[in-house]
Order: C-alpha cells, then structure tokens, then sequence
C-alpha cells in the first residue's frame, strides 16, 4: 500500500472517529427482558432481549401524523430479535413496542414508548460505516443503527 493510500485511510477513519451521530438509544425494561429503540441516519432499529420465554411484538412508529409500517416480530427465549426499519424520513418519531408472550398469547404488562429522532440518511458515512464494521471496527461507526 502507497503512503498515499495509507494517509487517505487514516482520514478516512479519523473522519468516521470525529462524525457525531444522532443515534441515540432510548431503552425501557420489559417485563421479559428488555428492548431499545434507537434512531439513525434514515433507519430505526428496535431490539428486543428475553430471558425465559419467547415473545411477539408489535410496533407502532409515528412521526407528523403518519404511521411506518413494519411486520410484527419475535424473539426467542434467551436470544435478542433486532428489526431495522430503513429508508425511514428524518423526523422525530414516537416508538411504542407491544409485546406479548408468544407461548400463551398473553399481554404483557409492560409496554414501553420512546421518542426518537432519525436524522437525514447520508450514504457517504453510511459507506464508511459499513466499511469499518467489514474490517472489525464497527465499533467506530457513527450510525448505532448498523452495528
């Protein structure tokens, strides 16, 4: 590798270090184990972690008076479910999650709502994103929403 290809990685890297995003996790406990709602660069990531029995949830995004749709999804006992919306418009979005236990159907007591703001999508730092978590150091990514 050129000294010149070198210099323009290091930027590259620094740039993605010094970026700020505006992922911010919003996170309520749940009676099953717990869920987060965070917004990014035009996406909203929901995740749901159980601990003894599988559950099945539902949830409602809404921002300026429209609804993104989105399946209904599971999680199974023990194990963390990660649904991503993408190509989501930037606005700010009120997240509720409805789960129920998938076992006996039963509602859950505990529901939980977020507000959350996803910002314009940006397809250059999602690129450099995409490229440090492919080399190991998602950890750096500006977007939570795709680690």
């Amino acid at each position: 590798m050129s000294a010149t290809h070198s210099r323009i990685l290091v930027a590259a890297v620094a740039i993605g270090v010094l970026v700020t995003s505006s992922a911010v996790p919003a996170q309520a406990a749940h009676e099953s184990g717990d869920y987060g709602v965070l917004g990014g660069r035009g996406r909203i990531l929901l995740t749901v972690e159980t601990e003894t029995f599988p559950v099945l949830c539902d949830a409602s995004v809404i921002g300026n008076g429209s609804t993104v749709p989105g399946p209904q999804f599971s999680a199974p006992a023990g194990q963390v479910a990660r649904y991503r919306y993408e190509n989501v418009p930037a606005d700010n979005y009120s997240v509720t999650v409805l789960c129920n236990d998938a076992t006996t159907d039963t509602a859950l007591n505990s529901a939980g709502q977020a507000q959350i703001t996803v910002s314009p999508a940006n397809p250059f730092l999602d690129l450099l994103d995409n490229f440090l978590i492919a080399v190991g150091l998602g950890d750096l990514a500006s977007d939570q929403t795709l680690r």
